[in-house]
């Protein structure tokens, strides 16, 4: 409902029984006598707390004062700050609010796009609708909008939403724009063709095939992908940047990557894994200080060492960030590590970060420390704990210290006597991370290590974690090698050997080692399934690659005679882009799935009945997809149906339906009348508008 600036209902004189119709009836109210700095410092506060079910327009309905004061507020209808859940409020009142305020206004725009429950393929395309709704009202039919902004951040951390190519909404000149952040994210020409007056630039995770003018730019953060080379030719005034790779789900390998520009002012450097070799060739940092480094390989550190206008020398803060193991054997890697500080002469702070980088680092310096910080005194930063190194101090005594620190030691003791009982010095170790079954049989018990003291629960919970964040690199058959009480434990948990959830990327992965784990669980152990295919195919993967692999899954996950599918219980397929869909695959779900609960598909065709017999299925979600006949939905509770997968038949057993929706995947509601009668059903219609 929108709210007149003069409107002179009173919040305080109702909740006091006084009659809110004349404004004189709260003059004995206290909320009058503020001093305007004073209601503009509560304003201020008000909107960084602000909820559509307590919107700023609240602050209207106060009093009179309060009233003329918040609307002499700009900055209350300038700012938005919006979480996903909440984009219909927002699309609602972006227009009201730009009104209150003068048109040379400037505007600062903060999107999150992390939903705070998990959303289905509708839902997601629900939201995206709405977000391009957003994007339209806040850019302007000509950009008259985007002309005022000063701050733009739209965070995707999931990737959620970066499938579309909403360039369109950034086409237009931005002269005050001062800070652009953006997290997942997909770009073409032309892309901020105008932006005298940017500081900061963000923007990783999406592919940017443009970047823009970074002349005036102070701090800037860019994904390898999107050529950071090019765009930081002419960017004189750089005292901060950023190289930080993507995880995308098209990326299989680090993307690769050069810096050649000029930055005389650049203080602070974090360069990510990737960097080719002599891939600072040219580069010029010579009032650098600070430089943090995820790299995974010698000659990454060597780019740095032979880079001629790379002051390593002067540096004062050296940073090194190691999550997984090196990309080479150990010892090369750290004789790489080795030089490098070496060559930081002046650093007066070392800070590990990253269990794998705190392990190994320390462990090289406690072994070979004779030529290393020996001059000097130098600060020592791992995690919360620091250590001051005097010059000529003695690393053993260094390590006395660290082993006095709580749990920070009880974790080095552990990975370093795990990686000598399970060799990781070894090459193989580093390039082959899946786990042998025969090696992993019989791991050495880390006997200092505190894990063998974790009561059952608590590790079921640690695993059933772990699962879910499972990589090829650190499958979940790494848990077997910690200690002989963990492997004892995870074989005992069916759901770890029973889950599987692949992306593109992680399908050859996943074809190799289903039988392997479906051999480790019962055979009465219920499956869960989901796989999620590429909007675009990999680098270095064909379409018919990924297909194929894609086939072999399902043959895998459902055996040569249904065997593994009697057991399904969640079955997810998602297929985005529909590249994959034009395949008949009903032939893998031909088979009797008494158990099958959840079954969702993006992009399916079937040219013969599918699922046979699933008298437990309670959800029912198929969008995109063509099907010769529609599963029994008899026992269905919630059913998501694409109107060219409609079967009336189908929906005339089905008595239980809670939720029906017939959704056009990018298209409005299908207005078909389907006269059915349901003795329980609540048909939730949405609109993708």
């Amino acid at each position: 409902m929108e709210i007149s600036q003069d409107l002179s209902i009173d919040l305080y004189a109702t909740t006091q029984d006084v009659a809110p119709s004349d404004p004189t009836s709260i003059k004995n109210s206290r909320v009058d006598w503020l001093p305007l700095d004073i209601l503009f410092i509560i304003f201020e506060r008000y909107l960084l707390e602000e909820t559509p079910k307590y919107p700023v327009e609240t602050l209207l309905l106060v009093c009179k004062s309060w009233t003329q004061a918040a609307v002499s507020l700009p900055r209350l209808w300038s700012t938005f700050e919006m979480q996903v859940n909440d984009f219909k409020f927002w699309r609602d009142c972006i227009s009201r609010r730009l009104n209150r305020c003068s048109g040379d206004t400037l505007i600062d725009i903060d999107i999150r796009l992390s939903a705070s429950s998990f959303q289905g393929t509708v839902e997601k395309m629900e939201t995206s609708g709405l977000y391009n709704d957003i994007l339209a009202l806040l850019t302007g039919p000509k950009g008259e909008v985007a002309r005022r902004w000063r701050n733009f951040i739209a965070w995707d951390p999931y990737g959620e939403y970066d499938f579309e190519d909403r360039s369109r909404f950034f086409s237009f000149p931005t002269p005050f724009l001062q800070k652009f952040q953006v997290h997942s994210f997909t770009s073409s020409p032309p892309f901020l063709p105008e932006v005298p007056s940017l500081q900061i630039f963000y923007a990783i995770y999406g592919d940017f095939a443009s970047l823009p003018d970074l002349s005036t730019a102070i701090d800037v953060t860019l994904d390898p992908q999107s050529n950071p080379q090019s765009a930081l030719m002419n960017a004189p005034l750089l005292v901060s940047l950023t190289i930080q790779q993507s995880y995308s789900l098209i990326v299989q390998e680090p993307h690769q990557y050069r810096l050649s520009s000029s930055h005389p002012r650049l203080e602070s450097l974090h360069l990510t894994k990737g960097l080719f070799e002599n891939g600072l060739e040219g580069f010029s940092v010579p009032a650098l200080k600070c430089l943090l480094v995820e790299f995974s390989f010698r000659a990454e550190f060597q780019s740095i060492l032979s880079c001629k206008g790379f002051p390593i020398g002067d540096l004062r803060e050296v940073t090194i960030c190691l999550y997984g193991p090196p990309g080479e054997i150990i010892d090369i890697y750290l004789d790489g590590v080795h030089q490098f500080l070496l060559a930081a002469k002046k650093a007066t702070t070392l800070e590990l970060i990253g269990t794998f980088g705190i392990t190994l680092i320390l462990k090289h310096l406690e072994v070979e420390p004779q030529d290393l910080f020996q001059d000097r005194s130098v600060t020592l930063k791992i995690r919360e704990n620091e250590i001051e190194l005097k010059p000529g101090y003695h690393w053993g005594t260094a390590f006395s210290s660290l082993r006095d620190l709580d749990t920070m030691t009880d974790i080095i003791s552990d990975f370093r006597t795990m990686y000598k009982a399970r060799g990781a010095m070894s090459t193989n170790f580093i390039r082959h991370p899946i786990i042998d079954d025969t090696k992993a049989s019989k791991p050495a018990p880390v006997k200092s290590a505190k894990a063998n003291y974790l009561p059952l629960d608590i590790l079921y919970i640690i695993f059933e974690e772990y699962v879910l964040e499972e990589t090829p690199r650190y499958p979940v058959e790494t848990l077997l090698l910690v200690c002989k009480s963990w492997m004892q434990a995870a074989l005992s948990l069916p759901r770890l050997w029973s889950t599987f959830k692949m992306r593109v990327n992680e399908l050859k992965f996943g074809k190799d080692c289903i039988s392997r784990r479906l051999g480790r669980c019962p055979n009465d152990t219920l499956v869960d399934i989901e796989i999620t295919l590429p909007i675009r195919c990999s680098p270095g993967m064909t379409k018919e690659e990924v297909s194929n692999l894609y086939n072999n899954i399902l043959e895998l996950l459902a055996g040569p005679k249904g065997e593994v599918a009697w057991r399904w219980r969640s079955f997810t397929g998602w297929d985005l882009s529909g590249l994959f869909g034009l395949e008949d695959r009903s032939r893998f779900f031909g088979f009797p799935t008494p158990f099958l609960e959840t079954f969702r598909v993006y992009s399916f065709i079937s040219s013969s009945p599918i699922l046979p017999k699933v008298p437990s299925l309670r959800v029912f979600c198929a969008i995109y997809s063509t099907f010769a006949c529609l599963p029994d939905l008899s026992t269905a509770t919630e059913v998501i149906l694409d109107p060219q997968s409609t079967s009336q038949l189908a929906l005339m057993n089905a008595p239980l339906l809670v939720s029906l929706k017939i959704q056009k995947p990018y298209g409005p509601l299908h207005e078909d009348f389907l006269s059915i009668g349901f003795r329980q059903a609540i048909p939730i219609w949405s609109h993708s508008t």
